[in-house]
């Protein structure tokens, strides 16, 4: 169990490429790549994008259009121009793109369906969240324990602790709003009963 690397071929719009071994990682969104290797292929930023770090910062990026290539498929994809010294990662809008998931036991990437949904009273298959495709069962996230491992492994666990801080504000704002709202019936509360002694008193 654990991460690992798969290769991903760059190609530019004058036919140089470039292959690179990088890692998967289902909790990142994008591709990342050193922004050297997308600058020598000539890779244009078109815009920039906020993107929170593994340790809670929030950092904006560059963000570009590339042509890639896994397993002999090619589609164009979004790429994060990344730190020169940083690994080349495979986040999961190109996988998505690929349509490709993971395989947490054996260390591969797999083909995997897409679903076409439209609103319908009909029950919508939800897929495994580690990206592998299979469906899970009513009101569970993953097929099991294994699955959510290999997910927490591949990059969730950042992904979760991104989310901590805004959950726990989350409910501190949910907390005070509830004893707000307790403070508020104790005062109609107090009021009400210095009403109906007044009206007894008269």
């Amino acid at each position: 169990m654990g991460t690992f690397f798969h290769s991903i071929r760059l190609i530019a719009s004058s036919g140089e490429s470039e292959t690179l071994e990088a890692l998967v990682d289902t909790g990142a969104a994008f591709t990342t790549v050193p922004a050297p290797v997308l600058e020598r292929l000539g890779v244009k930023p078109h815009r920039t994008v906020k993107l929170r770090l593994a340790n809670g910062q929030v950092v904006e990026w560059r963000l570009g259009r590339v042509l890639a290539e896994i397993d002999g498929l090619q589609e164009e994809t979004l790429c994060v121009f990344g730190s020169s010294n940083a690994p080349p990662v495979i986040g999961a809008h190109t996988l998505q793109a690929f349509l490709l998931g993971v395989d947490p036991v054996e260390h591969r990437l797999v083909p995997r369906e897409a679903f076409l949904m439209r609103m319908s009273g009909r029950a919508r298959m939800v897929t495994c969240h580690c990206g592998c495709g299979q469906p899970v069962k009513r009101g569970r996230v993953f097929v099991d324990k294994e699955h959510q491992l290999a997910w927490m492994v591949a990059g969730g666990a950042r992904e979760l602790n991104a989310l901590q801080p805004l959950e726990a504000k989350i409910r501190a704002q949910r907390t005070g709003s509830q004893r707000g709202a307790a403070k508020v019936r104790e005062i109609a509360a107090r009021f009400r009963s210095t009403r109906d002694m007044s009206g007894n008193n008269a």
